[in-house]
């Protein structure tokens, strides 16, 4: 769930603490009545082998023709996750969600670039994400300690944010006793 696709674009746009991207997730376009979200992936392009922060979370979305993010309807998370990266250049860095995070309706998976370790602060230094070259409005925002933005509405900004979501279906199961099975069946 979410944007799945090969990177076409390098961006040097990312600018911890507190630079967070969101990208829609919605359950109804796997034709399922609810997902349970398992692993996250974001891909990334690194300059130089540096300690990144990230806090990941799933957060809930508002309106109904334009889902935008909802941060005050925390539904998964927040995990704290530090990444190093093995190598310089282009990496899909994965996180597992613990436990149970299952959603029925539209959401937004937000990661955040929360903190970079002393000498990585320069932006020839930070991790830069990597885009698909189409702007889908609606679908990925960029909140930011000055504001948020749908990132279609930012001149010349390259697509979507390459992350998303590993998932499985949720099978709904009826609480039944056994005496009451029993019972229908005989």
């Amino acid at each position: 769930l979410g944007y799945k696709a090969q990177g076409v674009f390098i961006v040097h746009y990312v600018l911890p603490p507190d630079d967070v991207y969101l990208t829609l997730v919605d359950p109804d376009s796997c034709d399922v009545d609810g997902s349970r979200l398992t692993t996250v992936h974001a891909q990334l392009y690194f300059q130089v082998r540096c300690t990144q922060t990230f806090e990941i979370s799933v957060v809930g979305a508002t309106g109904d023709s334009c889902p935008r993010p909802d941060p005050s309807q925390m539904l998964c998370g927040p995990v704290t996750v530090d990444y190093r990266p093995t190598q310089i250049g282009t990496q899909e860095v994965t996180f597992e969600l613990p436990g149970e995070c299952v959603i029925t309706d539209r959401a937004f998976l937000s990661v955040s670039f929360a903190e970079l370790e002393p000498g990585c602060s320069t932006i020839g230094d930070r991790p830069a994400l990597m885009t698909n070259g189409q702007c889908q409005s609606c679908a990925s925002y960029n909140f930011y300690p000055g504001g948020q933005s749908d990132l279609c509405e930012i001149p010349g900004f390259p697509g979507r944010p390459i992350m998303f979501v590993e998932s499985e279906a949720v099978v709904p199961v009826l609480r039944s006793s056994w005496g009451n099975v029993k019972t229908r069946y005989r």
